[in-house]
């Protein structure tokens, strides 16, 4: 779910952000200016136009070196794709360069949220996919290194495979359009998935699918048809046997039990 969109301009100069943790996924761009987070106890952070990705609860403020303004694109997420959030959890945050090409990608998805939310201002969670799907791409350079595909680890090329699958879930991605993007045959990718992992593609794509319903049934309201189409599946129907197969139980009664253990660890 999408809790926060900030946009527009910001004087982080005369203004400071004072530490503080937030409580979910802080994905800030700068993309004009010049501003940079600011850390307990540690050096001066780069402030060129970059995007940041913070985890939840992680400390820090917003802070510029020079007078003027700064523009941004800020938003607070319940999740963001899970190989993403890995490196982010690994790393402590993570920190990427915003060149013209990029600066216009957000840009876009920019204006897309504020339309979309404007328009139909309940519409969070599909604003949330929007999101992360444009995210995910946008960061799946900092998962892999720069090198081309034939020489590229195979371990990384699953990955970022994976990445983006768990990026177009909502859209019913399947494997061959995951080797599209990743620019390998779906049969390549097959063979990748079996050797790195022992595993099938598509028992790998179903994992994707089914941690992202976890995800949505601990922490939203949303109805099981909803849940379903966020995570790639035709309906309700779909997702309650995927469920039952995987986990023992219906979605509804996981639900009831996931936040019944959340209240008892408070």
């Amino acid at each position: 779910m999408l809790f926060y969109h900030g946009r527009g301009s910001r004087d982080y100069h005369r203004q400071p952000m004072p530490l503080r943790r937030r409580l979910h996924w802080e994905c800030a761009a700068i993309l004009s200016g010049r501003a940079a987070p600011t850390l307990a106890e540690a050096a001066p952070l780069p402030s060129t136009p970059a995007l940041w990705v913070f985890p939840p609860g992680h400390l820090h403020g917003w802070a510029s070196p020079q007078a003027g303004t700064c523009r941004v694109c800020i938003l607070h997420l319940t999740g963001i794709p899970r190989l993403i959030a890995d490196a982010a959890d690994s790393a402590g945050h993570l920190h990427l360069p915003l060149d013209p090409a990029r600066r216009r990608i957000i840009d876009r998805l920019d204006r897309r949220l504020a339309e979309l939310l404007t328009a139909r201002p309940a519409a969070s969670e599909i604003a949330a996919e929007l999101a992360r799907g444009e995210l995910g791409i946008l960061l799946c350079p900092l998962l892999a290194p720069s090198a081309s595909n034939a020489g590229e680890d195979a371990a990384h090329l699953l990955k970022r495979a994976l990445a983006w699958l768990d990026s177009h879930l909502h859209e019913g991605a399947g494997i061959d359009q995951a080797a599209r993007a990743v620019a390998v045959s779906p049969a390549h990718l097959r063979r990748l998935a079996h050797a790195v992992a022992g595993r099938s593609p598509r028992d790998l794509l179903t994992q994707l699918r089914l941690e992202r319903a976890c995800d949505l049934l601990r922490q939203t309201d949303d109805s099981l048809a909803a849940i379903a189409w966020a995570c790639g599946y035709a309906d309700a129907v779909a997702l309650s046997k995927a469920f039952l197969r995987h986990h023992g139980q219906r979605p509804g009664r996981w639900r009831t039990a996931a936040r019944q253990a959340l209240l008892s660890h408070r």
